[in-house]
């Protein structure tokens, strides 16, 4: 393991830390396919827990997926907040896959095939409607979305069950994915506090894509406390590289003779179009 290195930017503290891991599902024998109806277990489920309430993106990563005629599946993803999209339906037409292996990212640069043979990669979420295949309405308890878009889940609670509901709506084929697993994209400010004169240090945090570099801008927001006055504004971008999870933003705080009692101030963090929140605390030394 290598050693945490530091970097110090216009008041930001980069350290880097071990990368978290994706979740995935249980060990188990995965999602065994019917040649008609809902997949076993329907549905299969991940449980998130400890990331920041915010979530910044999603990929889904179905492993091993092996099937007789692919476009035969639905394929839909639902959060914990209850937000719902198609990851994959009616692609592939009747070639038969073995053990492919596929992601799916919004940011992907093509969709998977509509009538051509499926290999592994990663690809954007797929419904390809425009075949004039079978209705995709899903068997309860799934729901039948209305997008084909992972962005349905940006801004939402990333912690709670994820479900993953697998779907043949064709007779005489059927299949298995061996397992399936989210690799989730989010940033979190945690809350801090110092003294009147000394430095209060935020610490934000990112989880999940970390081998990817990310670019957050951040900035102090008053509250009680006003930048300026009580506290040196703060503001800027910086770049997470391959590996780093951790980063501090450093605040001074200004002293004065006037008892104020306790103030407060907030650090604004954006990464990929999400904001979170973090709230510094000053504490009084008259």
């Amino acid at each position: 393991m290598r050693r945490p290195s530091a970097l110090l930017l216009a008041g930001l503290l980069l350290a880097a830390v071990p990368g978290q891991p994706t979740f995935g599902s249980a060990p188990g024998p995965g999602i065994t396919i019917p040649d008609a109806g809902p997949g076993q277990p329907y549905p299969s489920e991940i449980e998130v827990s400890g990331l920041p309430s915010r979530l910044g993106d999603v990929n889904v990563t179905l492993e091993s997926l092996s099937h007789t005629s692919p476009q035969d599946l639905d394929v839909v993803l639902m959060g914990p907040g209850g937000q719902s999209s198609f990851l994959l339906s009616d692609v592939g037409l009747n070639h038969a896959v073995s053990d492919v292996t596929l992601t799916l990212d919004q940011e992907a640069t093509e969709g998977l095939p509509d009538a051509t043979p499926i290999t592994s990669g990663t690809f954007k979420p797929t419904d390809s409607d425009s075949i004039g295949w079978d209705s995709d309405d899903m068997p309860p308890p799934a729901p039948t979305p209305l997008v084909t878009s992972l962005t349905i889940f940006v801004g939402t609670n990333p912690n709670g069950t994820w479900r993953l509901f697998v779907n043949d709506d064709t007779t005489n084929h059927g299949g298995t994915i061996a397992a399936w697993s989210l690799d989730i994209l989010t940033t979190g400010v945690r809350k801090a506090n110092a003294r009147e004169g000394g430095t209060v240090t935020f610490r934000v945090t990112r989880s999940g894509r970390v081998d990817q570099p990310l670019t957050v801008a951040y900035r102090t927001v008053n509250g009680t406390a006003k930048g300026g006055k009580d506290f040196r504004k703060v503001s800027g971008t910086a770049t997470f590289a391959p590996g780093e999870t951790s980063t501090k933003v450093k605040v001074r705080t200004r002293q004065d003779r006037v008892a104020e009692g306790t103030e407060r101030f907030f650090l604004k963090v954006t990464a990929e179009g999400v904001t979170t929140t973090g709230r510094g605390t000053i504490r009084d030394n008259d």
